[in-house]
């Protein structure tokens, strides 16, 4: 390795590591008030630090891309404001050479991100799930969180807009039965009542809306302000959810040996291929969001470093907002929800070898 390459390798780093502290800290801070109510509501401080800890790990998976890419476009932004690049390309270092070091912390990131989405952070799910069905064996409020879509209990979607006390506001359920009828109810508040002998939470409803659906869509009846109790199975639901694991809390080898199983047994497994190739596709960004990285921060000059950084973080957000639309469509195997993913990738990595080819040609 030469001198310039230690040189740029060791800046790369450094500024990796910040940034990934900083957007972690950021995602943290989005996150801390929601868990910390749980001190308010009573429960004891061990088990909110365990719901912060268990959280780390997937809030590392989105840092750890967003700071090969912010590395890439700093550093090198610097080295071309400061006529480093134009140096080395006058002393016949070639730009491929020049790059080399972003190459190698890309490659880096790249296994650390691998490691972090096909162990840490499902372990790291799993551990947090168990947490909260133990917060919700102890007060089944901690189960309806504001803002999150709970399917935790089978066959039932519920949504809650906002909580105050024990009392749910704009609450909304879907219930689809077997016979592929889809029940919506619609309620203006939600009273929780937590029966533990008999393992039991009831939500008593309020201004309530029902209407009930086939699976064509066709309304069969709606009725309105109604007093409504729903009545959920707490005690088996949270012993049932104790030793099964959701596609987000397996490795990468459990998702493998789960989906050879779906196909043996004829059965769909859409839902594990998708979660398999999204943690990939997110792992393979640190490589492709470094190729548009390097290049955009070559191509800065003074006073210029708003517009690259503004280029480079618009590419990432549009990449984190297609995977999300992908996996969005989990359910809908028709689609290819899996090869949608990668297409992100493959456009960030055209537009790095255009940018290089532009930048070559500019210097």
């Amino acid at each position: 390795m030469f001198i310039y390459e230690k040189y740029i390798l060791k800046k790369l780093i450094v500024v990796f590591l910040l940034t990934v502290l900083f957007f972690t800290a950021l995602l943290f801070i989005f996150n801390f008030f929601r868990i910390a109510r749980h001190i308010t509501a009573g429960v004891e401080f061990w088990l909110v630090f365990r719901l912060f800890l268990y959280l780390v790990p997937s809030l590392l998976g989105f840092s750890i891309p967003f700071g090969t890419l912010v590395a890439g476009l700093l550093v090198y932004g610097k080295l071309s404001a400061q006529n480093e690049i134009l140096a080395l390309r006058a002393n016949g270092v070639s730009l491929s050479r020049a790059a080399s070091a972003m190459a190698m912390l890309a490659a880096g990131t790249f296994l650390l991100a691998v490691l972090v989405f096909g162990v840490v952070t499902p372990m790291g799910n799993h551990a947090l799930r168990r947490l909260r069905n133990e917060l919700g064996r102890i007060n089944p409020l901690f189960l309806f969180e504001p803002g999150e879509t709970i399917n935790v209990f089978p066959g039932y979607s519920i949504y809650v807009e906002r909580k105050r006390g024990s009392i749910l506001r704009d609450v909304h359920i879907t219930h689809v039965s077997k016979e592929g009828i889809t029940i919506r109810i619609d309620a203006k508040t939600a009273a929780v009542q937590h029966h533990p002998e008999a393992g039991t939470v009831i939500l008593k409803l309020d201004d309530v809306t029902s209407r009930m659906r086939k699976s064509a869509g066709r309304e069969l009846w709606e009725e309105k302000d109604k007093v409504m109790e729903v009545e959920f199975d707490l005690a088996g639901v949270l012993q049932r959810a104790e030793g099964r694991k959701d596609e987000s809390d397996m490795t990468f080898r459990e998702l493998l040996a789960r989906t050879a199983v779906a196909k043996e047994n004829g059965e769909d497994s859409a839902i594990y291929t998708t979660e398999l190739n999204k943690r990939l596709v997110l792992s393979f960004a640190c490589l492709s969001l470094a190729m548009v990285g390097a290049p955009l921060g070559m191509r800065i000059r003074r006073g210029e470093k708003t517009v690259g950084i503004a280029i480079g973080m618009t590419l990432a957000m549009s990449f984190y907002a297609v995977v999300t639309f992908a996996e969005k469509l989990r359910n809908n195997p028709s689609l290819h929800p899996q090869v949608l993913m990668w297409l992100p990738n493959a456009v960030l990595v055209l537009l790095g070898l255009l940018f290089f080819r532009r930048v070559r040609r500019g210097l």
